[in-house]
């Protein structure tokens, strides 16, 4: 049905490998982490971005995972890191 599930994430199933960074660096991680989004939530966006997901996609799933504000806010705060933005205060 088109539909993407991100797995793993923060649901008592096993994390994504932390080996496996999918292109983020550490100094990134770490600032994801301050913003407030968790490193396997973090992980699991950069997977779905590196196999080719939509925003909307990874947003959907992200809804499915932590519901709508939760969910919307892991991305948000996450394009603004990544972008280099500051995130507004938590």
């Amino acid at each position: 049905d088109g539909s993407y599930v991100i797995t793993n994430v923060s649901l008592g199933a096993a994390k994504p490998d932390k080996e496996e960074k999918y292109g983020l660096t550490d100094a990134q991680i770490g600032k994801l982490i301050a913003n407030s989004v968790p490193e396997d939530v973090s992980l699991a966006i950069q997977r779905a971005l590196s196999e080719g997901r939509t925003d909307e996609e990874i947003r959907k799933a992200l809804e499915e995972n932590f519901g709508r504000e939760q969910g919307y806010s892991y991305l948000d705060r996450y394009a603004q890191v990544m972008r280099g933005d500051e995130p507004e205060s938590l």
